[in-house]
């Protein structure tokens, strides 16, 4: 496949979405993708299976890649693994931490058989903390990262977003990476470690509220913190909560609840045949609006 990437060799060891997603992304770019699979297992990570146990999603993330089926528990299984990292422009792998160690396939130890490899490697909360170690799917990343919103079952009961931003946003930023790290090697001959989290994706989609000005901001958000807790005295609800305070730019809040006027301009309405979203932020905008 031709490509800007076309002629790189990524040794892709990922499972489940937010690895092989990046290696997709690359396999999308020309790169060749030798995907390593684990033997059979009787589970399915997801249920939606076809006739002959496949993973509907896997035939989508799964796309310009080879495969190959290898038990990394074993010394040979290890060895042909080592092998082809020997070959390879780039490693990237998706254990919990510490896991990579057990298996002896770590940064350490593949550098060895080619010191210029770029490593890349994806977990759920980062790799420094009391929270490195945990197992983590996107639903997990989005509440550590403030991402849950109302769910619509229950408005009153926290819901992942409908697009699992951890994953999505986690495999762009591995894919960055490692295009990064091998634009690095380039002109240095010189190889790396990446490292990246499906935490660090839900908190890139968190960017507009991660940033304040304390001393522009500390009136109005004194205000919020003041109307939240009047709301939380009031019994108000977790849906009722998040309406409040999600949806401003710096979790400025967009409901009257908490003493702020909703932001028209940025806002989706009914109409007698469906909804409109409306996007305008600036001057020039509202005015012909």
């Amino acid at each position: 496949m031709s490509g800007p990437l076309a002629g790189t060799v990524i040794l892709d060891l990922t499972q489940q979405l937010v690895g092989p997603g990046a290696t997709m992304l690359l396999g999308d770019m020309g790169a060749e993708i030798i995907h390593v699979e684990p033997p059979p297992q009787p589970d399915q990570p997801f249920a939606s299976v076809d006739s002959v146990g496949r993973m509907r999603a896997s035939l989508n993330f799964n796309r310009n890649k080879r495969s190959i089926c290898i038990d990394l528990t074993t010394d040979s299984g290890r060895e042909i693994v080592y092998e082809l990292a020997s070959r390879a422009d780039a490693c990237i792998q998706n254990y919990r931490p510490g896991v990579a160690e057990k298996l002896h396939l770590d940064y350490d130890t593949i550098r060895q058989r080619n010191p210029s490899l770029v490593y890349c490697e994806i977990s759920a909360f980062g790799f420094q903390g009391s929270e490195r170690h945990r197992v983590g799917f996107d639903i997990i990343a989005q509440g550590g990262g403030g991402s849950l919103v109302p769910g619509w079952r229950s408005p009153a009961l926290p819901s992942p977003v409908s697009v699992p931003i951890g994953d999505v946003t986690g495999m762009c930023l591995a894919a960055l990476g490692i295009v990064s790290a091998l634009h690095h090697r380039h002109r240095t001959n010189e190889g790396q470690r990446v490292q990246t989290s499906m935490l660090d994706g839900v908190m890139m989609q968190n960017i507009l509220r991660l940033v304040a000005v304390e001393r522009e901001d500390q009136a109005w958000r004194s205000a919020i913190v003041e109307g939240l807790g009047e709301m939380v005295r009031g019994g108000a609800s977790y849906g009722d909560l998040v309406d409040a305070s999600a949806t401003g730019i710096g979790g400025l809040p967009s409901t009257d609840a908490a003493g702020i006027g909703l932001n028209v301009y940025y806002r989706c309405y009914g109409t007698a045949d469906g909804f409109i979203a409306i996007g305008c932020l600036n001057l020039n905008q509202q005015l012909r609006l």
